[in-house]
């Protein structure tokens, strides 16, 4: 009877538990991030491993708490220690990007194969991803594919990337192309630049200007530069799209904004020309400048050739 006693009291025990994580989820997802810290702060004192992972991630975006990466590191390294995927694969990004931490890749793989071993997709993604940039092609391939048979854009996208570039393994555009579309219709945006690309100049895939102008325009509005200067570009040439100088001037300067050079080039042009906006060689002069402390070609000729300096 006492046995019988202690199961159900575990039981019990455990269910509340469940209940106190699931409190502060729920929490989480509308946004009442203080609750979700309430909740999880007493079970992860508790060693609740999911909670402690959890918690770690409130104190690395400061969500409900004061943002402090070392405590972050406090909380992944308490879950990761009970081996939970979560904890490991946090606990490894710290190591990896240097967040609370010197930057150590060793641990970072470490921590990255512990949890990708579990499954985690992220995990297996971001290890492929080192070993990409490692020229392990071997592993990098291996655990990419692990990552992208559970669907995870990141790693669809790092196998395009290899399949375009022949990392490790034969060079197909075809092939690129096909990671590259799954990742973007995930909203993934260095996909989703690449698809557009790719439809633009016609490679592992029929040139096709408006796709690309779609795939452009939505990586444009997750403020991509390069694809906000090249949708600039489509609506000067209007290819796909009907020419149209005002929307050429908004995303040019978008990009610009951004420090993208060549869309500083294009911008002063803008003022140079009256192309959607007033003419204002002093406009001209402060964007083309910028574009020739960037090294964007052709950007000292324009200076020169307009004299530009005069409005500096």
């Amino acid at each position: 009877m006492k046995k019988i006693l202690i199961i159900l009291l575990s039981i019990s025990f455990a269910g509340i538990s469940l209940a106190d994580f699931n409190d502060g989820a729920d929490a989480a997802q509308k946004g009442d991030f203080k609750t979700a810290f309430k909740e999880w702060s007493s079970l992860a004192e508790q060693g609740d491993a999911e909670a402690q992972a959890s918690l770690g991630l409130l104190y690395f975006y400061g969500d409900g708490v004061n943002q402090s990466h070392k405590k972050a590191i406090y909380w992944y390294e308490k879950s990761a220690n009970q081996g939970d995927s979560s904890g490991q694969f946090n606990l490894g990004f710290m190591y990896d990007r240097g967040f609370g931490t010197s930057i150590n890749k060793k641990k970072a793989t470490n921590l990255y194969t512990k949890s990708a071993e579990q499954g985690n997709a992220s995990a297996q993604s971001n290890l492929g991803m080192l070993y990409l940039f490692d020229s392990n092609f071997k592993k990098a391939l291996y655990w990419l594919n692990k990552s992208a048979d559970q669907d995870y854009a990141e790693a669809e996208y790092l196998l395009g990337y290899a399949y375009f570039h022949g990392y490790g393994i034969k060079q197909s555009n075809k092939k690129a192309f096909k990671w590259f579309t799954k990742a973007a219709k995930q909203g993934n945006i260095l996909a989703e630049s690449m698809v557009a690309y790719m439809y633009d100049e016609g490679i592992g895939v029929k040139e096709n200007n408006k796709k690309a102008v779609y795939w452009y325009t939505r990586a444009a509005e997750q403020g991509d530069a390069g694809s906000q200067n090249n949708l600039a570009e489509m609506y000067i040439t209007a290819e796909g799209v009907s020419e149209d100088p005002k929307k050429v001037h908004y995303w040019i300067k978008k990009a610009a904004e951004q420090g993208y050079g060549k869309a500083q080039l294009n911008l002063g042009g803008t003022y140079i020309n009256g192309y959607g906006v007033d003419k204002s060689y002093k406009k001209a002069a402060y964007w083309i400048n910028l574009a020739i402390e960037n090294d964007v070609e052709r950007a000292e000729e324009v200076w020169n050739e307009y004299k530009l300096w005069k409005y500096k």
